[in-house]
């Protein structure tokens, strides 16, 4: 049984024009990405993997920090990358994996798990910050559960 611990990316302001995956986060994002950090500091996590935008780098970096873990940069992550390319993908989980990534496409890889079979009660939501947890056996999803942004309500 293995994890996926499935992030959207912090708070990264407005989009502005130019090479959108160049933005960063904002000073608020930034906190929000060492809440994170401080929530999932006792899960164990094998890797940390994320889209190649600075924002979902940046959202993830403080828990690959805190484990001494490398931050792997995956294409198949990026918000423009083909969704089913990207579920496909981390159905090879094997561990527990922290993913960092954006609202449509994780998005998209909910729906498809549960398509695919796994048990889900919440609303399909993506804020920024969230984690969707989705529970995988031999590449098949089992569960998902949303958990909203640390220290939302």
């Amino acid at each position: 049984m293995s994890t996926l611990y499935l992030i959207r990316h912090a708070d990264a302001g407005d989009r502005i024009g130019g090479d959108d995956r160049l933005r960063s986060l904002t000073i608020a994002g930034q906190e929000q990405a060492r809440a994170l950090a401080e929530s999932f500091a006792r899960t164990t996590v094998t890797r940390v993997i994320s889209s190649p935008s600075l924002r979902c780098i940046g959202t993830v970096a403080p828990m690959a920090l805190l484990r001494g873990l490398s931050i792997e940069i995956d294409d198949r992550l990026h918000e423009d990358a083909d969704p089913v390319a990207a579920a496909e993908f981390l159905l090879t989980v094997d561990g527990d994996w922290i993913i960092g990534s954006h609202g449509e496409p994780l998005g998209s890889v909910i729906r498809q798990f549960v398509q695919r079979g796994a048990e889900c009660s919440d609303p399909l939501r993506v804020q920024k910050a969230s984690t969707w947890v989705a529970t995988v056996d031999a590449g098949v999803p089992s569960e998902v559960h949303y958990l909203a942004p640390p220290g939302s309500f």
